[in-house]
């Protein structure tokens, strides 16, 4: 989530490809597109609800602001470009209060050099190419900005710039004024999880980036991420990694300036 906080709110061309083995991360939106190139295995990338069950030789496009998440149940690597609307600008002038009612492209075979390439020409043709080939094969419905929808985009931006503090669902309905059980049920519904489940797959993400990226004592890292003691930080740690904080330093040491690592 660090990069989505740094880069993907803003800023034009913006053109970020990497190559990512066993990817995880929870569900969240941002106001970039992303194109995924599976090269490896099989990845769940579920996107507004939809379930996409995504094996070596898929292509996706994720588009701004569509919910998505990514999960990894054996093994995984893919292709992701992060790429801003201003880079393919004609084409988000048209469609950019459009989403496709098929976020995957069929018989679509990408190589993996045109998608790291450094030219700035050749990255707006492949992503005209792909964008192109997307609405020949898919109608497209206008996005979803329905009253409960910018609700959950509203508990989402809470999370993000309150995490450190009280975060709790209990909290989120007295700011918001909304009533408790209705948020409760509505971010299930959405997000096919709980909100605390959400929170503490948040915070856990902060607590990868920032023990791989920043030079923070692990023993510090749990207040920096909102836990309120060592034992809670350590214990959702472990289920959402299945490594410790000290094992993933060791495995990420050399990691520092990644987009992403394989977070939750």
């Amino acid at each position: 989530m660090f990069f989505y906080e740094n880069n993907l709110f803003g800023g034009e061309n913006l053109y970020i490809a990497n190559y990512l083995e066993d990817f995880r991360f929870h569900a969240h939106f941002h106001r970039s597109f992303e194109l995924v190139c599976v090269r490896d295995g099989m990845i769940n990338i579920h996107i507004d609800n939809r379930l996409y069950e995504a094996r070596s030789g898929d292509v996706l496009v994720i588009f701004p602001n569509q919910i998505h998440s990514f999960e990894t149940e054996g093994s995984s690597g893919i292709d992701l470009v992060i790429f801003s609307p201003e880079i393919v600008g004609m084409f988000a002038s048209e469609y950019g209060d459009l989403v496709p009612e098929s976020n995957m492209l069929n018989g679509l075979s990408i190589a993996k050099e045109h998608v790291m390439t450094k030219n700035t020409y050749m990255q707006k043709g492949l992503l005209y190419w792909v964008l192109g080939t997307l609405t020949e094969q898919t109608e497209f419905r206008k996005a979803n900005i329905s009253g409960d929808f910018k609700l959950i985009h509203r508990i989402l931006s809470f999370v993000e710039s309150n995490y450190t503090e009280d975060c709790s669902l209990k909290e989120v309905a007295r700011v918001l004024k909304y009533d408790y059980a209705y948020l409760s049920k509505q971010f299930i519904n959405t997000m096919n999880m709980s909100y605390t489940e959400y929170l503490n797959r948040f915070r856990i993400s902060k607590a990868c980036y920032f023990i791989s990226n920043e030079s923070i004592p692990i023993g510090e890292v749990y207040s920096k991420c909102g836990f309120e003691n060592a034992r809670s930080f350590n214990r959702n740690f472990k289920r959402y990694t299945d490594i410790t904080p000290s094992e993933f330093k060791h495995r990420h040491k050399s990691a520092s300036g990644k987009i992403y690592d394989n977070m939750i």
